[in-house]
């Protein structure tokens, strides 16, 4: 028996497939094995028996690799690939468009890009199951290295927080996204743990978004909070922590829509806000002062407003009457260029990705690959809705971020490493990884 599935698994040309299937198959061997047995077949026979019914061990292991190999989902990879020259060509055009935006750089974006394609394919050769494995131990680093540089290596540019080392600045709230993938493994590693596991989990929720409110970048922590809380929701529906919590997901979210008044009433009272938060809130909800501090808000709607579906409703250079376009306001200069079907397609497009991040995810027979997917899909879908949104002036004028389309180091290489995450999850999506911690063995010989 053993040599048999020795021949059979060697075909496999998957390493991480080839133990469970070992697996399977033995425990097929042994259920054909003992129906013989029981039929009064005597065992070398039933051993025959059994053999010449498996078949060939290699005509059979070939079939089995057939199945169990990686794949590349190459509908994703094109998209990734249109998505990511459309983005540097509307970045460029913004800065022929916007002379006074002329801190973009397309050699420098366009290194970025490859960059990120070259972490994307790192991310994609990797085994994503060591998420599931070390995910509390990842996500405890993660968290320390972070709140080290909040509290004492970070500086502020520009209302943000920063990392620089050398000719090197790395944004810290773009950095706090590529939590996600490790509060994945964080809660497949509580599952089954019932009301332990929720507070573990909870915990492991709260500290990241305190951090990012710290830095402070409140947007970001909107979009991590609402991404870790899906997460949660989403583990807790699936059953993961061993009962039945639909109604305390009900009490949660009932909580979260209540939050926001709350939220804002206490900090701004408790001075939890920065000022310019404050400020920012203040002149969102009162927007009288068209030619002070809502004066952003008042353009963005003149723009919106005098264009047509098809044509913008002027060709004049938008930096001179709103901040950062070619970073913060990317699809107001379309709409006012080129119209509104210009941003919808746009949208379109963005979202159809974000659909086809979960079309691959609903499929994953593995729970640690669909949890992963989740909040990949997720937070790109949320980041991509709210950017729309403060671009027709429906939220709070913020940090945000739109993929592909931002220009900048740091929010290239977070996209592509969450869409490495996604493009490894689909490779092995018929491959049974097995997620459990290594035993270290130290084999002493005996003496005699």
């Amino acid at each position: 028996m053993e040599e048999y599935i020795k021949v059979l698994t060697e075909q496999i040309r998957c390493k991480q497939a080839r133990d469970a299937v070992a697996e399977e198959v033995r425990g097929h061997m042994e259920d054909v094995l003992t129906a013989l047995k029981n039929q009064g077949i005597a065992e070398e026979e039933a051993q025959k028996q059994m053999l010449l019914e498996m078949g060939d061990p290699v005509e059979a292991g070939i079939a089995l690799d057939r199945v169990h190999r990686p794949k590349m989902a190459w509908h994703m990879l094109m998209l990734i690939g249109v998505l990511s020259l459309l983005g540097l060509g509307v970045q460029y055009i913004i800065s022929v468009q916007c002379p006074n935006e002329s801190f973009f750089s397309l050699s420098r974006q366009f290194l970025y890009l490859l960059i990120g394609f070259g972490l994307m394919a790192g991310m994609y050769c990797l085994d994503y199951s060591f998420f599931g494995v070390y995910g509390k131990l990842l996500g405890g680093v993660f968290l320390g290295v972070m709140m080290l540089e909040v509290f004492f290596f970070g500086r502020m540019v520009n209302g943000a927080m920063i990392f620089t080392g050398g000719n090197v600045s790395i944004s810290l709230p773009m950095m706090m996204l590529l939590y996600v993938p490790m509060y994945a493994g964080i809660l497949y590693s509580c599952r089954n743990e019932g009301r332990k596991g929720i507070a573990i989990s909870v915990f492991f929720m709260l500290v990241p978004v305190w951090l990012t409110m710290a830095m402070p970048c409140l947007s970001m922590a909107v979009v991590l909070f609402l991404t870790l809380l899906v997460m949660l929701s989403f583990s807790m529906a699936k059953g993961w922590f061993g009962k039945n919590y639909k109604k305390a997901l009900y009490v949660l979210w009932a909580g979260v829509l209540l939050a926001p008044p709350v939220v804002l009433f206490l900090g701004i009272k408790l001075s939890v806000f920065a000022n310019y938060q404050i400020e920012r809130i203040k002149v969102f909800i009162n927007r009288s002062d068209e030619n002070g501090a809502g004066y952003v808000y008042a353009q963005i709607h003149r723009l919106i407003e005098n264009s047509q579906f098809l044509g913008g409703s002027s060709k004049i250079d938008t930096s001179t009457v709103l901040p950062n376009v070619n970073t913060d306001f990317i699809i107001t200069h379309l709409i006012s260029y080129y119209g509104i079907l210009s941003g919808v397609l746009v949208l379109a497009i963005l979202l159809f990705l974000v659909f086809q991040i979960f079309h691959i995810t609903i499929r994953q027979r593995n729970q640690l690959g669909m949890m992963m997917g989740v909040g990949c899909g997720s937070l790109l879908g949320m980041m991509i809705l709210l950017y729309f949104l403060e671009n027709i002036g429906a939220i709070p004028y913020s940090y945000v971020y739109l993929p592909f389309f931002t220009s900048g180091g740091s929010g290239t290489v977070v996209t592509f490493l969450l869409l490495g995450i996604i493009l490894s999850v689909y490779k092995y999506q018929d491959i049974p990884l097995r997620v459990e911690k290594k035993k270290w063995r130290i084999h002493v010989e005996q003496l005699r």
